[in-house]
């Protein structure tokens, strides 16, 4: 039996979708790293978003936005940890040439000290656009 893409797509396991929707995930490509800050009660605004954006964007990625459904702001990448990569999400990574990653999301209280821990908040979707999508990477 295949896998589903949500199977085949565990935490930080880096996918190559091809022009022709077929995918490879045999490759030596590393996930970008999340950072998120809240403040000291793990609550996070916008700017925490913004900024965490703004990081994975340093590493070469984006975050896919307006995919979950349980969050009144649409435009945020972060996807509550009920939700799967199915339906029209799916449809869309087949559809578009690049390389994928599904990225837990934690949030780190801001001001730390040996009791803080973070806690999940959720996991969002890692893109990062590549040269000659058609064709095998690292394998």
């Amino acid at each position: 039996m295949a896998q589903t893409l949500n199977e085949i797509m565990e935490f930080d396991h880096v996918i190559r979708v091809k022009d022709d929707g077929s995918i490879n995930d045999e490759l030596d490509v590393h996930a970008p790293e999340i950072i998120l800050f809240g403040d000291e009660e793990g609550q996070v605004s916008d700017a925490d978003e913004r900024d965490m954006v703004t990081y994975v964007k340093s590493q070469g990625w984006s975050l896919l936005t307006g995919w979950t459904g349980l969050y009144l702001s649409g435009h945020s990448p972060i996807m509550h940890p009920s939700e799967f990569i199915g339906g029209g999400l799916a449809d869309y990574i087949l559809e578009t040439p690049g390389l994928y990653a599904a990225v837990v999301v934690d949030v780190c209280p801001f001001e730390h000290d040996s009791s803080d821990e973070s806690e999940n908040v959720g996991w969002a979707i890692a893109y990062r656009e590549c040269e000659n999508a058609g064709k095998s990477m690292g394998t």
